[in-house]
């Protein structure tokens, strides 16, 4: 390629210069680096790869320092040079390594805990010495090839090109070759993978989707939480990517568009296109399918009007549709707000009754090396499942004489072995087995007495409460899987010798415990059942579905979904205080302060609608602050669920006649002041705008004390501009100020420090 002829001018001739110096001082850098051996090769890792191999690094850096005694590069250094002592030393790192990962097991019994291994596959210590290896080859011995050219090969662990040492000519082979033959026996580590690789069919796929919103009763989870396990679990199952992959999606990363419709060309009809980050970059085009359950489309669309991120404002599906324009083209980008680009997206299994449950990388094999960019090599090494897909061996080898087998197909189906009458929760008798161990007496107790040395809400009696509560958990879960256990064990003898297994579906009974998301679980039913609406197909029937999802992610739960009352039985029903934004239940109207601050501080960044009044269909009322929201939920729907607020809170304020925001009362009361009072406003009755906003008629206003009276009763006490302060005359001066503390700042600026008036007698 001819080089590129450059304009030769004074203001070229200075930048060129200017690049010129900043390519020396750079290249002086580099040389200067490699001169001290400061020179570290970076190898291309994922974030989470960088972050396991340093944290291997400094676990080697630190024994070698503190336990073997030795400096770690000349211990790496003398690996190369075939020293046994830095043999002996690395192996022993790895034994110690091993050892380290010993973990306390809560198990059921009088021992009550056990110390096991977390590691007990031979591939993990073999795969930790591979990543030292390369982790030495990049810190110290890249740069000793640099210094000693003439004797690369001597500074190397393993051959290049993952070439076999079937010899042990390198060090590194010896030791893995040690690992195997020695390591792994003593410690019984297993050579065999430690689950069966089955593979996720779309049969599978549709069943978990179907379950999570079918199930949700058993399955209480946030609405935003079950929407975003649907949303990755479905582009799971059209990509076959890494989970990582797939979740935390900006609004960048999703281009929404209208495309005419082939078959009416009046028409347009929404595609999505999904950049997904990967080794090729995929790109990836959807359009609606008629199966809601699995359209990635609709679930762009519904969490795209939750959000409200379109920049053209679309409030409905039914607006989406109708207000582009195609006019002479065929596609219409339809763009997300600024702020939006770099927002993410955000027990199914066991409530289906699934024996083992299944990786989400078992989603991959239907898709092979295609989408994924793996050669064939590798995936047949990692991937491919232990049931065979395709045609049954048996007809593979005897053709027609093996007949007709609709049977085989069934088996590569990870659920069908599943029984949906297997226990899921904790009986009376676990709680009361748990709560009777040792060790939980003993950390309530160390809870109790954390509280009354430090008080109750102390970092130490918290982080008490923590470890009591993790233990709980664990144990729960524990009981839980042995019940199922023992359940499948005894359902399989019970059917196999025809006995029905009524008895132990009743013994496995138990109820779940009140969960915080029983609000929204109607909804996620019905929902799930508008899912799998097949025949209609029509607008009226999206516009519902599309107003169902975007309410249900508002947490705005109805009243019309029929669930049976099993399903929802939470335990006794209590008068206790309840966010009426997320359906969290609390113990005390502090707590219900304390959680609204937290969790709930973004809500009121701008104006919304209450959810309450949406869910008793009630006449909407617009919010428009934190104060606000606790003065309506008082008035209108009981005190005791309502966040106790000051009246006065810091931040903006909306004033409700030009929905301008100002910062704070005093700025409320001088923006009235200075440009609605001097344009007349309040000289004759006018009709409060806030009213006609929010379509509750006309209210009339007369003057300025009306207004305050009207906002104060019928808005918000804060979006009221409060009253003037009456003011009165300095003594000592002319000086007028408002009574209180303006006065008084005043008086001792001016006459007691500035003039100093007190040091002398004077008249009055």
């Amino acid at each position: 390629m001819a080089p590129r002829r450059l304009r030769r001018d004074a203001a070229s001739d200075e930048v060129q210069t200017k690049r010129q110096e900043e390519a020396k001082r750079r290249l002086q850098e580099k040389l200067d680096a490699q001169a001290s051996g400061a020179v570290t090769r970076n190898r291309a890792l994922a974030p989470k790869s960088r972050k396991s191999r340093d944290a291997l690094w400094e676990a080697s850096v630190s024994y070698f320092r503190d336990v073997a005694c030795r400096d770690h590069k000349q211990v790496w250094l003398g690996l190369c040079l075939d020293e046994p002592e830095a043999e002996t030393i690395c192996k022993d790192f790895l034994e110690y390594y091993l050892l380290s990962s010993e973990d306390r097991r809560l198990v059921f019994g009088p021992q009550e805990s056990e110390e096991k291994l977390s590691i007990t596959c031979v591939n993990t210590i073999e795969s930790a010495w591979k990543s030292l290896v390369a982790e030495a080859d990049d810190r110290i011995l890249y740069n000793m090839r640099l210094e000693d050219p003439r004797n690369k090969r001597r500074w190397m662990l393993c051959l290049p090109n993952q070439e076999k040492d079937t010899m042990g000519m390198f060090p590194s082979s010896r030791i893995r070759r040690w690992i195997l033959d020695d390591l792994a026996p003593r410690y019984g580590l297993s050579f065999e993978q430690t689950f069966v690789k089955r593979e996720a069919t779309a049969e599978v796929l549709l069943q978990l989707l179907v379950g999570l919103w079918e199930q949700a009763p058993l399955i209480p989870c946030a609405p935003e939480t079950r929407f975003s396990f649907d949303w990755a679990l479905t582009l799971l199952g059209v990509s076959g990517f890494r989970v990582c992959e797939v979740m935390d999606i900006p609004y960048r990363r999703v281009e929404l568009g209208m495309v005419r419709d082939p078959s009416d060309a009046t028409k347009a009809v929404p595609v999505a296109t999904i950049h997904l980050e990967h080794q090729k970059q995929e790109t990836n085009a959807v359009t609606t399918v008629p199966c809601r359950v699995v359209c990635l489309t609709r679930k762009i669309i519904a969490r795209a009007l939750s959000d409200d991120a379109f920049e053209a404002g679309f409030a409905s599906y039914d607006e989406l549709l109708r207000r582009p324009i195609l006019e002479n083209v065929g596609y219409v980008p339809l763009k997300w707000k600024a702020e939006f680009a770099d927002r993410v997206w955000r027990q199914v299994q066991t409530a289906l009754g699934m024996r083992e449950h299944i990786r989400v990388h078992s989603i991959r094999p239907a898709f092979r090396n295609y989408i994924l960019g793996n050669t064939s090599a590798v995936y047949e090494k990692s991937y491919i499942p232990q049931q065979i897909s395709g045609k049954d061996l048996m007809k593979a080898a005897w053709a027609a004489l093996a007949g007709t087998d609709e049977i085989t197909p069934q088996l590569r189906h990870a659920t069908f072995t599943r029984d949906e009458n297997a226990p899921m929760y904790p009986t009376a008798e676990d709680y009361d087995n748990i709560e009777s161990r040792k060790d939980i007496t003993a950390l309530r107790r160390e809870v109790e007495a954390m509280r009354a040395e430090h008080g109750a809400g102390s970092e130490e009696a918290r982080k008490a409460k923590l470890r009591l509560d993790a233990d709980i958990t664990a144990l729960r879960k524990l009981g839980v899987a042995e019940r199922r256990k023992k359940y499948f064990a005894e359902a399989d003898r019970l059917r196999s010798l025809g006995v029905p297994t009524v008895s132990l579906r009743a013994s496995a009974g138990s109820k779940r415990t009140a969960s915080r998301y029983s609000r929204s679980v109607p909804d996620a039913v019905r929902i799930g059942r508008l899912m799998q609406e097949s025949e209609r197909q029509d607008e009226e029937f999206e516009t519902e579905y599309f107003e169902s999802f975007t309410a249900f992610l508002h947490n705005i739960h109805s009243r019309r979904a029929s669930v049976s009352a099993d399903d929802l039985d939470d335990g006794p029903k209590n008068d206790k205080p309840e966010c009426l934004l997320c359906g969290l239940p609390c113990a005390h109207r502090s707590s219900l302060t304390r959680h609204v601050g937290r969790a709930h501080e973004k809500t009121f960044a701008k104006p919304f609608h209450c959810p309450e009044c949406s869910r008793q269909r009630l006449k909407p009322m617009l919010i428009t602050g934190k104060s606000h929201w606790s003065n309506h939920v008082a008035k209108q729907h009981g005190r005791a669920n309502a966040p106790n607020v000051p009246s006065r809170v810091k931040g903006p304020i909306w004033c409700l006649i030009c929905n301008l925001y100002v910062s704070g009362p005093a700025n409320l009361r001088k923006h009235v002041r200075d440009l609605h009072v001097p344009l007349g406003l309040f000289d004759k009755p006018f009709d409060c705008p806030e009213c006609l906003r929010l379509g509750e008629g006309q209210a009339v206003i007369n003057g300025l004390q009306g207004w305050r009276d009207h906002v104060g009763l019928h808005h918000c006490a804060d979006e009221a501009p409060p009253e003037q302060r009456p003011t009165v005359a300095c003594l000592m001066c002319d000086k007028t100020c408002a009574i209180g503390a303006a006065m008084t700042k005043h008086f001792v600026t001016q006459h007691v420090h500035k003039e100093r008036i007190f040091r002398s007698d004077f008249e009055c």
